[in-house]
Order: C-alpha cells, then sequence, then structure tokens
C-alpha cells in the first residue's frame, strides 16, 4: 500500500508559518457564530479570527490572509440593513480607496487589507438582490465560471 501524500509537506508548511495573521469573512451572521463556536473549542484557532467584511474594513493594520466564505454575499455600496452600517460603508470605503467609491464593495475591502485571499463562491448559492453577481466577481478574479 502506498502511503498518503501529506497536504502539509515542509514546503507548505513553512509558507503558512509565515502568515501570522490569519482570519476568515463570513457574511451571514448564523454561520458566523456557529463557526466562533467551533473556534473556541479548537486549539490554537480563537472566535476572535472570524469577523465581518465591516470589522476587516475597520482596523488599520493589514492581514497575511483573509479567507472570504460566500463571496458572493459581500455587499456593493446599498441600503445596509442597518443604517448605522451606511455610515461604517462610507467611512471604510473612504479610508481605504481617498473617497466613498459606489463600484467599489466590501469584496473590495478584502481585497485592499490582505496580502493574501482566498475567495470561496457557490453560483447556485446567489439569491439576494444585493449579491454580487458571479459573472462579475469571475471576472475581477480572472477566474472562469464552472457551469453544472
Amino acid at each position: 500500500m502506498r502511503p498518503r501524500p501529506s497536504l502539509f509537506r515542509v514546503l507548505h508548511r513553512r509558507a503558512l508559518d509565515a502568515l501570522r495573521d490569519l482570519r476568515i469573512v463570513i457574511s451571514q451572521q448564523s454561520l458566523r457564530k456557529s463557526v466562533k463556536k467551533g473556534f473556541r473549542k479548537t486549539r490554537g484557532l480563537d472566535p476572535s479570527m472570524v469577523l465581518t467584511a465591516f470589522e476587516v474594513g475597520e482596523p488599520e493594520h493589514d492581514y497575511d490572509l483573509l479567507i472570504a466564505d460566500e463571496t458572493h454575499r459581500p455587499y456593493p455600496r446599498a441600503n445596509q440593513p442597518a443604517a448605522a452600517q451606511n455610515i461604517k460603508f462610507w467611512d471604510i470605503a473612504t479610508k481605504l480607496f481617498g473617497h466613498d467609491d459606489t463600484s467599489k464593495t466590501q469584496l473590495d475591502w478584502i481585497t485592499a487589507k490582505s496580502t493574501h485571499h482566498i475567495f470561496l463562491v457557490d453560483p447556485a448559492r446567489s439569491v439576494k438582490p444585493a449579491d454580487i453577481l458571479i459573472e462579475a466577481t469571475a471576472a475581477d478574479l480572472h477566474q472562469p465560471i464552472p457551469r453544472r
């Protein structure tokens, strides 16, 4: 029987060791809450590693790696679910891009605030009117859209 190849070979481990500030961005509140519970119970992980896009945009520091779940879900500039978020959206966009650019989305915040980023997209899950169009997201990332 052949030995299984390791996902974390020495080179991969060294590359990951260099990434000190890793976070996962989850826009859906109930999923974020569940993931935080799981992180609390997992050695080496902390609930503070689970963020919203707003929490990514607010601090002054950048992140080494941001993993964005449901990449179709970070909202474009539109009416936010809470009035205070409209002001936060404007503040963050102005801080990151120098002005309130209405073409920027929370996905742009994630890109601007991280050295490396991983975007998780499920084209079948885009259902809300404020969701980013999957075609636009794939075009921005220069990736083909998988067809079923």
